[in-house]
């Protein structure tokens, strides 16, 4: 049996009236039996980051998640995207898997990294 959607949360950011960012959780998978982990996407625009920011926009899903019930988030990032994966580090996400070469850009293979955080 597929899951039965819920909405799940998702936020915009704007300075003014200027798009700033977003973050938004949907599901990792339409099966029943991963109705409690789900993938988040995330970006801030250049300039805007360490300010604290992205922090309050995660608390603000992570709250949304728990009282939900969802147990497990997933994100993936970038090999090269070292700021992000610092970031999500700081915030209690762990690495959990390494898609090698997952990804081209720039004349270059790069890996695709998988991170995860447990709410309970």
């Amino acid at each position: 049996m597929l899951n039965a959607r819920h909405v799940l949360p998702g936020y915009v950011v704007l300075n003014d009236s200027e798009l700033i960012g977003f973050g938004y959780a949907y599901h990792f998978r339409p099966e029943s039996t991963f109705s409690q982990t789900v993938k988040l996407t995330y970006w801030l625009k250049a300039g805007f980051t360490g300010k604290g920011i992205g922090s309050n926009l995660y608390n603000m899903l992570e709250s949304e998640l728990r009282m939900l019930k969802i147990s497990s988030i997933l994100v993936n990032i970038s090999s090269e995207n070292i700021a992000s994966l610092n970031f999500h580090r700081a915030l209690g996400y762990q690495e959990c898997g390494n898609f090698k070469q997952a990804g081209y850009k720039n004349g270059r293979y790069f890996d695709l990294i998988w991170l995860q955080k447990f709410l309970h």
